[in-house]
């Protein structure tokens, strides 16, 4: 048994103290400390050795000591029945305890089953489209790393890879823009949905464009807070004017440039202080004609 029997022994004994809210014994405090020798000790060195044992340690060698010169003489039938009894009660405790932690388990799946059927059944902002664009090119891409199930199984087409979200959503996800910038970072977020631009998107949506915004909003600010604390800039090209057929919001620092934004001439960008102004840009967003 050894160092590993001990081990077990002083964890069934601080366990089943724990359960019993008793103060712990001198002789349990000492069996559980005799797991933890120091390194220095494990050779067997004698004190003067150099070897480092403290008072705690030399506790623990008496009390084993002690155990050593009662094993040498025969136990009384009673004795025998209280050792008997001991390990029975730490069996009965060990099978509580884990018999516990499997209810615990089985809770965790049913709440994480409950949440999951409740994001699945819960009304989306858009009517969902398919990818029906280029099987090649940014807009493939974007197919890709939103996860549009048209794309799914198929091989990646972006040059940087299709992995690395920073805040995948229900309706959206907000990855890294590799477009330059003299901010120190910038995102994009883009809706699963295929929508070409703010156009198309009013056209397929309806009403539900400005709960999509508003959720495009916040999780582009919120991951923009992992590069830089505080206000951000927020842009949707026109549609007039967009390069990549695919609603995408620019969330970069607030007094940085990317794409040419903010330009009210090709995009419409606001700056965002906090969540609390999603809800003021989405309206804006939404109402563009």
């Amino acid at each position: 048994a050894g160092v590993f029997g001990r081990s077990l022994r002083s964890l069934l004994i601080v366990s089943a103290v724990l359960a019993t809210a008793e103060p712990p014994t001198e002789e349990q405090l000492s069996l559980s400390a005799a797991a933890v020798l120091d390194d220095e000790c494990a050779g067997g060195l004698a004190p003067s050795d150099g070897c480092a044992v403290n008072a705690l340690q030399m506790k623990v060698k008496t009390v084993e000591a002690r155990r050593h010169d009662a094993e040498e003489q025969p136990e009384s039938a009673g004795a025998v029945d209280a050792h008997a009894a001991a390990d029975s009660s730490l069996e009965q405790h060990e099978t509580a305890v884990f018999q516990q932690g499997l209810n615990l388990n089985l809770q965790a799946e049913e709440i994480t089953a409950t949440v999951s059927k409740a994001n699945s059944t819960t009304s989306m902002s858009c009517k969902f489209v398919p990818y029906s664009g280029p099987v090649a090119g940014a807009e493939s891409c974007f197919c890709h790393k939103v996860g549009n199930p048209s794309c799914r199984g198929k091989a990646c087409t972006c040059r940087e890879g299709c992995v690395g979200f920073a805040l995948p959503e229900r309706e959206s996800s907000t990855f890294f823009n590799k477009a330059r910038t003299n901010c120190r970072g910038a995102y994009l977020t883009i809706p699963r949905s295929y929508l070409r631009d703010l156009r198309d998107a009013r056209h397929k949506c309806g009403h539900g464009l400005y709960s999509l915004l508003h959720g495009m909003l916040e999780a582009g600010f919120m991951a923009y807070q992992g590069v830089q604390l505080g206000p951000v800039m927020q842009c949707i090209h026109k549609p007039d004017r967009v390069s990549v057929h695919w609603l995408h919001l620019h969330t970069f620092c607030a007094n940085g440039q990317i794409d040419g934004m903010p330009n009210r001439h090709t995009a419409i960008c606001e700056e965002m202080h906090s969540l609390a102004d999603a809800g003021r840009i989405a309206g804006i967003m939404a109402k563009y004609r």
